[in-house]
């Protein structure tokens, strides 16, 4: 059997897997939709994207943040621009990407903390607060501890500013 039938028939068993899988997923419970698109995000986002488009842009968001996890591995610049720029759930993952990379590659950890405070700015209260005052700590341990302090101040004065419920 040549390379060439072996890779035809390959691709021929994949493309009736795929079918097999989207008919199951119309089937599927919404979490077992959830699962079935992680796994397929895995191993084929442009599947896992047509699949996702029947199921608008949350899922989409939810794909679009689990790429950009993975970018983050080999090509950071390519993570930031997978990354909504008004999105919670984006600033969230910067904070997670930075403390992953904070022992081991702290400037690539520090470039994961500022962009999340750019976009932490654009976010309504009190996640703005939220999001400023934990970069703030991971800053500091990152050793720009003047950075860290005055973002800490700043969130415990927007902090200071938001109506309280009884």
């Amino acid at each position: 059997m040549t390379d060439m039938t072996t890779n035809r028939d390959m691709m021929l068993t994949l493309g009736r897997a795929a079918r097999d899988a989207a008919k199951a997923l119309a089937l599927a419970t919404t979490e077992q939709k959830n699962q079935a698109l992680m796994a397929m995000a895995l191993l084929d986002p442009a599947k896992a994207r047509q699949w996702a488009a029947a199921r608008g842009p949350e899922i989409q968001e939810f794909l679009r943040n689990m790429a950009a996890l993975r970018a983050a591995e080999t090509d950071l610049d390519e993570a930031l621009g997978l990354l909504p720029p008004d999105s919670s759930r984006g600033v969230k993952i910067l904070q997670e990407l930075a403390r992953r990379y904070a022992a081991d590659d702290p400037a690539k950890a520090l470039r994961c903390a500022e962009e999340g405070i750019v976009r932490a700015r654009g976010l309504s209260q009190p996640q703005r607060a939220e999001a400023l005052a934990s970069f703030g700590a991971l800053v500091t341990r990152l050793g720009r501890q003047e950075t860290g302090r005055k973002l800490v101040e700043e969130a415990a004065q927007m902090v200071a500013g938001l109506p309280t419920t009884p």
